[in-house]
């Protein structure tokens, strides 16, 4: 025997059932708009992942070593820094999210993050000469950047997604970070074989 407590209950359900989209690729679709700003968003992921997976294979590659005047490194503590730097900045950026998140806001933070992102690319764009210490700069400042956009991105798509496609919309961040990782391999078999002519 249904009670008048557990039919309001029921009739709370359908209203909400009503109100709700449907979950999974449907809610996406339905939500079309939402899902495009949270995909554009995890661009941030992206450029995480290709940094992560590019420079170790870079590093040791002949035409980055013609071209920024470093040809090979004996010092496998110095391969390592240059290499593991990236997460080093990384971490000081998520410790820092907490506050800009609150202070600037979500949309402004990860402005922030990708100015940070780019004037770190420009900071290692700039080595000659053998001078590692533009490459280290460039990729600490690089990693606060790509770090805080791990920690936001995330943090903003869960803001901005309706719950029953709120999961799909914050996983995206991992997403892209493993596909900037795979395109990374990828380009960077590719370029193994450009070689710059004397």
């Amino acid at each position: 025997m249904m009670t008048k407590h557990s039919g309001h209950e029921t009739d709370i359900q359908h209203r909400r059932a009503g109100l709700s989209a449907k979950p999974g690729a449907a809610g996406l679709i339905k939500n079309g708009r939402t899902t495009a700003i949270a995909v554009f968003a995890s661009m941030g992921g992206l450029i995480y992942g290709y940094n992560q997976g590019m420079f170790g294979q870079v590093l040791s590659m002949y035409s980055f070593g013609q071209a920024s005047g470093t040809q090979g490194i004996s010092n496998p503590t110095l391969a390592g820094l240059l290499t593991s730097i990236l997460e080093l900045g990384a971490w000081i950026g998520v410790l820092f999210n907490g506050y800009s998140a609150d202070r600037l806001g979500r949309k402004l933070s990860v402005v922030l993050a990708c100015v940070l992102f780019v004037l770190g690319v420009i900071i290692q764009a700039c080595v000659r000469n053998g001078n590692y210490d533009y490459i280290l700069g460039g990729r600490f400042v690089t990693g606060l950047g790509v770090g805080s956009l791990s920690m936001i991105v995330p943090l903003y798509n869960a803001e901005l997604a309706p719950a029953e496609i709120r999961g799909s919309l914050v996983a995206l961040q991992q997403l892209a970070i493993t596909f900037g990782i795979m395109i990374s391999y990828w380009i960077t078999y590719g370029s193994k074989f450009l070689h710059h002519d004397a």
